[in-house]
């Protein structure tokens, strides 16, 4: 049927082009006004099914800035090397568990094995071990010339109380040897007046006086000095005196010397102990070998990574959030804050937040996490902190905004505020920006409504989710 319509519409529009036209876009039209017709929107009987539905954020609430904290595990460390060398001998293997002062690893000065650190603490040993064992005869000896020292000043003493006690003696001596002379005086006057005396006998007894006062003489010269030494306001006692008292401060040094010169050789032994075990390091506390990272022969510089360790006990396990001045000084204490790990959500309060900054120009935020989270949490890994920004110290807020509800323009920015169905522009001065919030310094108020959503325009009617 088809095979025979064809040929006759070829020949119609053949015969007559200009009719044919004519149909054709009749029949076009005609198509047209029908897809209108059957397309057409269906009048909406009810005005209220066109209110959209949004989200608010309601004025009032605290705002929680998403930040970074660092984890950090107090039991996790990676053993340095102290000092260079070349590793000799490497004590365990991963996985072992270690007691605390375990060695690691020992080093040596050379590929033979030397270890100068061990020579210069086995020097320091000798030479302590023989001030150790010298020390208690220096104190004994320091002991017996302080003895001497006294002794000889109470011989002193002793001597001048035996000179007191021979002046008398002596002055008596000298009295009688004077009464001798004066009567042998008194002898010579009466030989001397008889002209007829023996001169021989004259001449003796003036012998006999002049050794009397010799004899004198001599006693006096011994009373002067005795009388001189055994005063102990003249310079003999007083030179004993301060002879005794040098003696005792030259011991008192002597014997702090040795003092300290014992002190001395402990320092030096333990500070040879300590340069020592820098070639052996050690175990802080209880751990696993969780990663070695050298090996025999292999030469380590200060601060070569050897080892790292876990603690077998769980010890303190915080997370640090650093932020600038502002955000750590408007940390809300009302409202806890959201720690992410893995799929879980952590609410914490800050166990403290520096008043210093500790990282270049930032400020520290530290929580506690509880122990039974440490396996859930990587040394240094970082998790989400959602932290609260609000008055630290009392229930009102500072008025943040998420910027997503911002609009801004050339010369204003300005929010919607669900407002009695409808949806109402509201003017804002905006301040500073802390991650997704800003701060309004003006246009809102407590108990405002912001509208969330951006495909809402000014004056549209709008019910809250």
């Amino acid at each position: 049927m088809l095979k025979n319509l064809y040929p006759k519409i070829s020949n119609f529009v053949q015969k007559k082009p200009l009719l044919s036209f004519f149909v054709l876009l009749g029949l076009l039209l005609g198509l047209i006004l029908a897809s209108n017709f059957v397309n057409r929107p269906k009048k909406q009987l009810n005005p209220e099914i066109q209110e959209k539905k949004v989200a608010v954020y309601q004025i009032g609430t605290v705002p929680k800035l998403t930040l970074q904290g660092q984890v950090e595990k107090a039991g996790v460390v990676t053993v340095t090397a102290l000092s260079g060398g070349i590793v000799q001998n490497i004590y365990v293997k991963e996985g072992d568990q270690v007691s605390k002062g375990k060695w690691l690893v020992s080093l040596a000065s050379n590929y033979q094995g030397g270890n100068a650190f061990s020579i210069q603490r086995q020097l320091a040993q000798v030479q302590n071990q023989n001030v150790e064992d010298s020390y208690p005869l220096q104190k004994e000896l320091i002991s017996k010339q302080r003895e001497l020292a006294d002794k000889t000043d109470e011989n002193s003493d002793k001597l001048r109380e035996i000179a007191a006690k021979s002046i008398d003696e002596s002055k008596s001596l000298i009295d009688l040897n004077q009464d001798i002379i004066n009567s042998l005086n008194d002898t010579l006057n009466q030989l001397e007046a008889i002209s007829s005396t023996d001169s021989a006998l004259i001449l003796s007894t003036k012998a006999q006086k002049s050794q009397f006062l010799s004899a004198n003489n001599q006693l006096k010269n011994g009373l002067r000095n005795t009388e001189y030494s055994q005063d102990a306001d003249k310079p003999p006692a007083q030179l004993a005196n301060l002879q005794k008292d040098i003696a005792l401060k030259n011991l008192e040094i002597q014997e702090k010397a040795v003092d300290l010169g014992r002190e001395i050789s402990k320092l030096q032994l333990q500070l040879a102990q300590i340069n020592e075990s820098l070639m052996f390091p050690a175990a802080p506390f209880s751990s696993t070998v969780e990663r070695i990272f050298v090996r025999s022969g292999q030469f380590v510089s200060p601060g070569t990574p050897l080892m790292t360790l876990s603690a077998v006990v769980d010890p303190p396990l915080t997370v640090n959030v650093y932020t600038s001045r502002e955000i750590s000084q408007k940390v809300s204490k009302l409202e806890p804050s959201i720690l992410t790990i893995g799929s879980k959500n952590l609410s914490l309060y800050p166990s403290y937040i520096t008043r210093e900054a500790v990282s270049g120009s930032l400020f520290n935020i530290i929580y506690d996490i509880p122990q039974e989270l440490y396996a859930d949490l990587t040394d240094k890994g970082y998790i989400k902190v959602q932290v609260p920004v609000g008055y630290p110290d009392s229930g009102a807020t500072f008025p943040f905004l998420p910027l997503d509800c911002i609009y801004q323009t050339q010369d204003s920015a300005y929010v919607l505020v669900f407002l009695q169905g409808k949806a109402v522009s509201k003017k804002l001065v905006l301040g500073q920006v802390f991650g997704s919030f800003v701060q309004i310094e003006s246009g809102i108020e407590s108990g405002d409504q912001i509208i969330l959503d951006r495909n809402v325009l000014e004056a549209e009617k709008v019910r809250l989710r």
